[in-house]
This record gives structure tokens, C-alpha cells and sequence, in this order.
């Protein structure tokens, strides 16, 4: 990770909606101790993170896209997320 030039960025579904959150947000661990580079885009350092829509994480393009599935993780009805991952401009991002 150190040794690659790859930029990730770490996204967390819940209930339909895409946060995206940046190298001091509450998953700093990805940059911290995995050592994995964040994208150049600044995000708030908020606890929710920065809501994102499909048009911003193509604009970011990110190599690596790390994605958290809050909804699914509490065992909360993820019908709300499926498909979401699947939208073509996602698909456009490495």
C-alpha cells in the first residue's frame, strides 16, 4: 500500500444514501495503519461523513473504493441499498 501510487476512498451505505469519508474520519484506519493513500478531495471530518452522489465519486475516481454497508452490519432491511453499488457510473470508477 505504501509503495502504490492507488488513491482509495471509503464509502458507507445506509438506508439508500453514500457518505464519503476522508483520512481523518472514523475509518482513518485505512490510511493510518493500512497505509492505503486517500483521494486528493478534502471531506468534513464529521461523524456521518460528507453525503456523495454517484456523479462525485466518478468525479473523484478513486482507484481503490472501500465500501461499508452500515445498513447490512446492524441487520437492518438492506433493500434500501441493493442495486446501488450496481448504478453505471460507479461502474465506471476502477
Amino acid at each position: 500500500n505504501e509503495s502504490s501510487d492507488k488513491k482509495a476512498l471509503a464509502i458507507l451505505l445506509n438506508e439508500g444514501k453514500m457518505a464519503a469519508f476522508g483520512a481523518k474520519s472514523r475509518f482513518s484506519f485505512l490510511y493510518q495503519t493500512l497505509k492505503f493513500k486517500p483521494t486528493d478531495t478534502k471531506f468534513e471530518d464529521s461523524r456521518h461523513g460528507q453525503e456523495v452522489s454517484f456523479e462525485s465519486v466518478k468525479e473523484i475516481n478513486p482507484d481503490i473504493l472501500f465500501v461499508i454497508n452500515r445498513t447490512l452490519a446492524i441487520g437492518g432491511d438492506n433493500s434500501s441499498n441493493d442495486g446501488v453499488l450496481e448504478n453505471a457510473l460507479i461502474a465506471e470508477t476502477p
